[in-house]
């Protein structure tokens, strides 16, 4: 830094190089299949317990009441 042609302090700069298109457009693809990859394995253990009967065993059965009026 300057001040009446004297240097006074001084700073440094580091210069982070950006990531090329190809490499955004890899990391969003990545994101993509991760989230795939992610529902795929819920809902593969949804149908697993499915089938094995345990998913009734885990959500019990509400029984609404009736919103009619009696008159």
């Amino acid at each position: 830094v300057l001040e009446d042609e004297e240097v006074i302090g001084r700073t440094e700069v580091q210069l982070e190089p950006e990531h090329t298109l190809t490499e955004k457009l890899w990391k969003q693809r990545m994101k993509i299949l991760g989230g795939l990859l992610v529902l795929s394995v819920l809902g593969n253990l949804l149908l697993y317990l499915r089938h094995r009967g345990l998913l009734e065993k885990l959500v019990p059965d509400y029984e609404l009441p009736e919103l009619k009026r009696d008159e």
